[in-house]
């Protein structure tokens, strides 16, 4: 499983897996002057909250489709 969080419009992008283990970061050029750092770490952070919230989210949604698929084999 392969998902994507973003912040700042996009500036910032990250990738995490399953485990909301961080792949890859792709930060955008106009935030790479020092004069950006706080910023920047900010947007990673965000990025990185959104990722995992949406791993979180794909997760229950494949949970509550296993359950539907062996709730009539329970019910026979």
């Amino acid at each position: 499983m392969s998902i994507e969080g973003d912040a700042g419009g996009g500036l910032v992008r990250l990738t995490v897996n399953g485990l909301k283990e961080i792949d890859n970061i792709t930060i955008d050029d106009s935030l790479m002057g020092v004069e950006n750092k706080k910023m920047l770490c900010d947007l990673i952070i965000t990025a990185s909250h959104v990722a995992n919230a949406k791993v979180d989210d794909t997760a229950e949604d494949l949970n509550l489709e296993a359950s539907i698929d062996i709730l009539p084999d329970l019910l026979k």
